[in-house]
C-alpha cells in the first residue's frame, strides 16, 4: 500500500503541507516519495523525489520558495490565487525503491501530439493487472515511460484519451473516467494537468481516498452556509474553498475535520470554485457513446459529509520516541476510557461500589464485571 496526498486552494506554504500529510502517511509505505507541484502562471510542474524515508525528500526540497510557484490563470483565463499540488509515500512493488520509480509519474506527449497538453502527473495507491498489455499499446503510439511502474501508464493513458476523445478538453473529469475504465484492478489516484492550474481529479476503485473539505458550504465549521453560498463567497474574493485527498484521514485532521469517503467507482473533480463527485463508470459510457462532449452532466453523485471525531494527539507520538512507547504509556488512558459507563454500581450505606478484574495477555483480553 501507499500513501497520497492532495491539496487545492490558497495556502502558500503548501510545500511544507505536502511534507508533513506524507509523514503522517509514511506507516502506509517509505522506500520512496515524492511531490509534484503546479507552478501557476509559468503552467509548469516542480517536481522532486527521493529514495528512502520521507525526511529524505525533505532535506532534498530544502528552501524551494513556493512563492515562485504560485497560481498564475486559471483556465478560463481569469486570475487564479490558488495553489495545487500532489505527494506520494511508497511501498514499492512494480520496480525497485529508485528516484525513477518514486511518485508522481509526470507522462509527457511525443512531439507529434504537442497539440495535446504536454504534461500530466498522477499519485497512485493500488496495482493495475493490466498494465503490461496498456503500456505496449501505449508504446507502440510512440509515448515513452521513465519508470518501471504499472503507475505510470495511469498518467500516459489519459494522456492519450484525452488526445482520442477530442471534443471538450475542458471535460477532463469524463476523460480520466474514460482512461479508468479500460484498467482492470485497484487504485486510488489523483491526476493534475499542466494546462490546467485550477484543477485537480482523484478517483477511486478499491483503495481508499478521502475528500477534505474546508471554507465550504455545508461544512460543520462554516455553520448554515449552504453550498451556493459558499461558491458564490469564493467568486466574490472572500476566503477561498480549499480542498484536501488522502489516503487516511490522518494527513487531513490537521488542517480539516469535515471529510468525505470517495466511494468505489467514483471519479471527484476539483476546482478554485468547488467540488464536484461522478459516478466513473457513467462518465466512461457516456464518453464512448457520445465523446466527452457535454458527458460530466450526469447530474454527479451527493455523498455526506462526515465530521472526523480522531484529535491530533492521537495520530502524533506525544514526544515518545516512537509510538509503541506512546501507547504503552497510554494504556491507563485508554482503559479508563474503555470501562467508563460499562462498570456496574452497587448502592451500599451511601457507598458506591466499582469493581473490574482485567486479564490481559499477549493475544486477547477478557473483561469480567460485577
Amino acid at each position: 500500500m501507499c500513501g497520497i496526498f492532495a491539496y487545492l486552494g490558497s495556502n502558500p506554504e503548501l510545500l511544507g503541507m505536502l511534507i508533513e500529510g506524507l509523514q503522517r502517511l509514511e506507516y502506509r509505505g517509505y522506500d520512496s516519495s515524492g511531490v509534484c507541484v503546479h507552478g501557476g502562471e509559468s503552467q509548469e510542474f516542480f517536481v522532486e523525489k527521493a529514495a528512502g524515508k520521507v525526511s529524505v525528500l525533505k532535506d532534498k526540497v530544502g528552501s524551494a520558495d513556493i512563492k515562485t510557484l504560485r497560481g498564475g490563470l486559471g483556465s478560463d483565463g481569469t486570475s487564479n490565487p490558488g495553489y495545487a499540488g500532489i505527494a506520494h509515500t511508497r511501498w514499492a512493488t512494480h520496480g525497485k525503491p529508485t528516484n525513477a520509480n518514486a511518485h508522481p509519474h509526470v507522462a509527457t506527449a511525443p512531439n507529434s501530439q504537442q497539440h495535446v497538453a504536454d504534461q500530466i502527473a498522477v499519485v497512485h495507491n493500488g496495482i493495475i493487472e493490466n498494465y503490461a498489455k496498456l503500456k505496449h499499446e501505449l508504446e507502440v503510439k510512440g509515448y515513452v515511460f521513465n519508470s518501471e511502474t504499472d503507475s505510470e501508464v495511469l498518467a500516459v493513458l489519459v494522456m492519450d484519451m484525452r488526445k482520442e476523445l477530442g471534443g471538450d478538453e475542458e471535460d477532463l473529469v469524463t476523460i480520466v473516467s474514460a482512461a479508468l475504465d479500460v484498467c482492470v484492478g485497484t487504485f486510488g489516484c489523483v491526476f493534475m494537468f499542466k494546462d490546467k492550474p485550477d484543477r485537480i481529479i482523484g478517483a477511486r476503485r478499491g483503495s481508499p481516498l478521502i475528500l477534505g473539505l474546508k471554507n465550504v458550504g455545508g461544512c460543520a465549521e462554516e455553520g448554515e452556509e449552504t453550498k451556493e453560498e459558499s461558491l458564490e463567497r469564493a467568486n466574490s474574493g472572500s476566503k477561498m474553498p480549499e480542498f484536501f485527498m488522502a489516503s487516511d484521514a490522518c494527513a487531513i485532521v490537521k488542517h480539516t475535520r469535515d471529510v468525505i469517503y470517495i466511494k468505489d467507482g467514483e471519479t471527484v473533480e476539483l476546482t478554485t470554485k468547488g467540488y464536484k463527485i461522478h459516478d466513473t463508470v457513467r462518465l466512461a459510457k457516456k464518453a464512448r457513446t457520445k465523446g466527452s462532449g457535454g458527458a460530466s452532466t450526469d447530474g454527479g453523485v451527493e455523498n455526506p459529509i462526515v465530521r472526523l471525531e480522531m484529535q491530533l494527539e492521537q495520530i502524533e507520538k506525544g514526544g515518545y520516541d516512537h509510538f509503541m512507547l506512546k501507547e504503552i504509556h497510554d494504556q491507563p488512558v485508554t482503559l479508563a476510557n474503555c470501562i467508563r459507563g460499562r462498570l456496574k454500581k452497587k448502592e451500599s450505606g451511601g457507598t458506591v461500589l466499582f469493581l473490574a478484574l482485567v486479564f490481559c495477555s499477549s493475544c486477547f483480553e477478557n473483561w469480567f464485571l460485577f
